[in-house]
């Protein structure tokens, strides 16, 4: 204890094949200021993204007291929400490259496509 402060050393929880890690502290008055860091599955993200976001983590803040701890759902959803701007803006890119491939390759080798339909 110092500082007024319990510090713990890392927890970690294994679900299933996943570890969630909680790290933080909380005060002599009962305060908790803890962190759960858990990874970016596959199935959140789908197996073609995951391959390459796995090292990804998510972290959810638990605040408030030992008689009432309250994880703070607006950061997990903030932390998602980024997720899915990365995750998407990945998939963004890569459709978008394919889709203007495609239109270039259609405008500039109109005889190609003609020949498909022959």
């Amino acid at each position: 204890c110092a500082g007024g402060r319990i510090q713990t050393t890392p927890v970690v929880i294994n679900v299933g094949s996943n570890a969630l890690t909680v790290t933080g502290y909380m005060t002599v008055a009962g305060e908790l200021h803890y962190k759960a860091e858990f990874p970016v599955t596959e199935k959140l993200i789908g197996k073609k993204n995951f391959a390459k976001h796995q090292n990804l983590k998510l972290t959810l803040p638990i605040e408030g007291t030992v008689q009432n701890p309250q994880p703070m759902s607006q950061a997990v959803t903030a932390a998602i929400e980024k997720l899915a701007v990365d995750v998407g803006t990945d998939v963004l890119i890569e459709e978008g490259t394919k889709a203007g491939a495609k239109l270039l390759d259609d405008l500039f080798n109109p005889k190609k496509k003609d020949k498909k339909k022959k």
